[in-house]
């Protein structure tokens, strides 16, 4: 049985086989529900997502389905936060929903040379 690769999504990496989530190469704390939500707004990264979108796509059950959208991504947040202080790729419309957000990976920057044959 070959095994498939994992789903990516640029810097997020979900592997169902083990059940983990990692962003940028490092593990992220995640409940299977939380990375359930990750997952829902991240393979649609275009889309703003409205809660009802999330809690149905994500299979949540709740009295209060808003208010359980709005503490599941506490929870990412939190993850992230412990593993990367700088950045949390989801954002917040108000009054729409949420969004996957990834900033766009660090350029490298290039050092100027002096071209040849220059005095510099």
């Amino acid at each position: 049985m070959t095994r498939e690769p994992p789903f990516l999504a640029s810097r997020l990496e979900f592997d169902d086989e083990r059940a983990e989530v990692f962003w940028k190469g490092q593990r992220i704390e995640l409940s299977p529900e939380s990375s359930k939500v990750l997952r829902v707004i991240a393979c649609s990264p275009d889309k703003v997502h409205s809660a009802g979108e999330i809690a149905q796509g994500a299979d949540i059950r709740s009295d209060d389905t808003h208010l359980e959208i709005v503490r599941q991504f506490h929870l990412i947040k939190r993850a992230f936060v412990a593993v990367d202080s700088g950045e949390f790729p989801v954002k917040v419309i108000p009054r729409q929903g949420y969004k996957w957000n990834e900033p766009p990976p660090p350029r490298r920057s290039k050092i100027a040379r002096p071209l040849k044959g220059s005095k510099n």
